[in-house]
């Protein structure tokens, strides 16, 4: 019985199954030089819209939103990138870096949450059931958050590791849930972790 072969991509399987290297090399580049274009065109067919729903939405022509999608990422503008997300009931965010850093890459992503959090505790003020689903939400999304710190904490060196963060769960016992006994909300809490190397010397002192 033979097992079946599979593929990452289109690119992936012409790299394997193409007996000629340039044709998959050409096809390689022609994908990678158009991901925005292919993940706009993605986004616009998941929504069920044609590109004259598209165009209708832009205010132009179909023939400009086909051109627009047969064009490489280099080739576009960004307002018709705008315009087209827009469309899509998307935002566009532009960011400036040079040679963005990892660092820099977190702060950025922290300044947009940190727009969305201030929306939605706006939003909140204006309904007493919408203020509840938003701070149950909050909660999540912090412990999410502090869990991504954690793993991140994990993967330090052994030496450093004690710098990092600690997450503890403070709720109800596992017994008291089961036998619905407590309907206590279970929280999230972080302190310092000991810093360790300290106390050794302390004491050696």
């Amino acid at each position: 019985m033979f097992k079946k072969k599979t593929y990452r991509d289109v690119a992936d399987l012409v790299r394997h199954e193409c007996d000629d290297p340039a044709f998959a090399a050409d096809l390689e580049s022609h994908i990678r030089e158009r991901q925005l274009v292919r993940r706009l065109f993605a986004l616009r067919c998941a929504r069920g819209l044609s590109q004259k729903d598209i165009a209708d939405k832009m205010g132009c022509t179909q023939g400009r939103i086909s051109k627009l999608e047969a064009s490489k990422d280099e080739d576009l503008r960004f307002g018709d990138i705008q315009a087209y997300a827009k469309a899509l009931g998307l935002s566009t965010i532009l960011g400036l870096e040079p040679g963005m850093s990892a660092v820099a890459r977190v702060k950025f992503h922290h300044a947009c949450i940190k727009k969305d959090v201030d929306a939605l505790a706006k939003l909140a003020t204006k309904d007493e059931r919408i203020a509840e689903g938003v701070s149950r939400f909050f909660n999540e999304a912090a412990f999410n958050f502090l869990m991504v710190l954690l793993d991140g904490t994990k993967q330090l060196l052994a030496e450093v590791q004690p710098f990092g963060v600690c997450v503890e769960i403070v709720g109800p016992d596992i017994q008291s849930c089961e036998q619905g006994e407590s309907s206590g909300r279970t929280e999230t809490k972080t302190r310092k972790r000991p810093n360790r190397k300290r106390k050794r010397e302390a004491a050696i002192g």
